[in-house]
């Protein structure tokens, strides 16, 4: 991590060889290092175990990872991957239903992994 002139962190990565931890940076100034071991967060914005979500156009969840950010992500349904949009400026994640989850009971799994490779999950089920 690169701690900036307004005390903001940045996340610069860096691979650890024994006890030396070795970086590339493309700017100068104060370094500090820090150990990520904490996984991203995931907060359900409208969905929760055992919701009716048949009047419901899109599963959305709010995602953050406070140090080295979200990485990659992964969801299915009843195990079937889908596809969720992501926009980093506002932290969210997002499924729009289509004909492929048809009426009935559900599974929504979500993984998160963040730049470190902690993970996060989450599962719900869901009637549609």
């Amino acid at each position: 991590y690169r701690i900036a002139t307004t005390g903001t962190l940045t996340y610069e990565g860096g691979v650890w060889n024994g006890y030396i931890l070795s970086c590339e940076s493309k700017s100068f100034g104060s370094f500090t290092v820090y150990i990520d071991s904490v996984p991203p967060d995931i907060k359900p914005m409208n969905i929760h175990p055992s919701k009716n979500m048949s009047g419901v156009d899109k599963i959305a969840i709010k995602v953050d990872d406070l140090l080295s950010g979200i990485r990659t992500y992964r969801a299915t349904i009843d195990g079937k991957w889908v596809l969720m949009e992501y926009d980093p400026k506002i932290s969210r994640l997002w499924h729009n239903f289509d004909e492929r989850t048809q009426p009935g009971d559900h599974i929504f799994e979500l993984t998160v992994t963040d730049y470190l490779r902690n993970n996060a999950s989450y599962k719900v089920s869901f009637t549609r």
